[in-house]
């Protein structure tokens, strides 16, 4: 064991050796740390809070359901449903994540130590680090990486909403996935899904999900943006994973709340639910100020507990691992 993982060291050593000779490359052994620590604390976090998942994403779609607070919701599925109905579409959501979060942190933090290397080779580009690390490269990464992550991600996060929602009874005026299969699986959605409809049916919601990229890039400004300047200041008083915790908790809560009518648009369009217009957008037609904010306090339940744990947990799985392969 001891000898595999001096193996294991000795190779990733030796890619940090190629980094140093490549510091501006995107592809580094670095950067993959950052996109693992992201996938496995979006996992974790994910998997403990689920049950608000499903209660948010039926507040969202079914319009008979009366909308009250996550745990009366949570409550009436169990009742109604059974204790399954809670992780049901648990499995496609963790591939959804898994993907959205590894190629965002990737990106994400690829592009900061690009800039990063920019501006200490090249003084006569920037006088100093801190113009590159600041809140307007924060957000712009965070959009860049936003874009990708949605691009590649979005058959994914289809066909998961198309499995947790399905078998489920729903009431909505401009419902159409009364016709859409019956699913086994990941893959077999994925097949149906594009000989029944087609393709681009898996990219319902791109022009939604596209603008949503607003929401992590804002999340990531704030987040990196209180690590920058408050950490320092109340580190000596509070424990780093207590500030952690509550960054990644008050970055989400202000981008959700910013975002939350543009996840609710982006919901119905990929349970195939509203009229469909160009780009896998949808048309509304009862909107009123409560329909944009139906299943909010559960989204907000469940986001600012994920984003907390996800980033608590990222913070010390990248530190583990990057001292234990020698990068800091």
């Amino acid at each position: 064991m001891f000898h595999s993982f001096a193996v294991f060291s000795e190779v990733f050593h030796g890619i940090l050796q190629e980094n140093e000779m490549s510091k501006q490359s995107l592809v580094t052994s670095e950067n993959f740390i950052h996109a693992i620590s992201g996938t496995l604390g979006g996992v974790f976090s994910i998997t403990l809070l689920f049950p608000f998942e499903t209660a948010r994403t039926r507040l969202q779609v079914d319009d008979r359901r009366p909308s009250k607070l996550s745990v009366k919701v949570i409550r009436d599925l169990i009742s109604e449903e059974g204790w399954r109905s809670l992780y049901q579409g648990w499995r496609s959501l963790l591939v959804s994540l898994s993907v959205t979060n590894f190629v965002y942190f990737y990106v994400f933090y690829g592009l900061r130590s690009f800039n990063w290397s920019l501006s200490t080779d090249d003084h006569s580009f920037l006088e100093n680090s801190n113009h590159v690390q600041n809140i307007f490269t924060d957000l712009m990464n965070g959009a860049i990486a936003g874009i990708a992550a949605v691009v590649i991600s979005n058959p994914f996060w289809v066909i998961n909403t198309r499995l947790k929602l399905q078998g489920v009874k729903l009431e909505a005026s401009d419902r159409r996935s009364e016709q859409h299969s019956k699913y086994h699986g990941i893959s077999d959605c994925f097949v149906k899904i594009i000989k029944t409809e087609s393709p681009v049916a898996l990219y319902s919601g791109l022009l939604s999900s596209l603008i949503l990229v607003s929401n992590p890039a804002i999340n990531f400004m704030i987040y990196e943006s209180l690590k920058r300047n408050i950490l320092p200041i109340l580190s000596n008083f509070v424990s780093e994973s207590s500030l952690y915790f509550c960054f990644g908790g008050t970055s989400k809560l202000v981008a959700t709340v910013v975002t939350y009518p543009v996840q609710v648009v982006q919901t119905r369009a990929r349970a195939g639910i509203g009229e469909k217009s160009n780009l896998g957008a949808i048309k509304i037609r009862r909107p009123n100020i409560g329909f944009w904010f139906r299943g909010l306090e559960s989204k907000l339940v469940q986001t600012i507990l994920t984003s907390a744990i996800m980033l608590l947990t990222y913070e010390h799985i990248r530190s583990l691992a990057l001292l234990l392969l020698g990068f800091i």
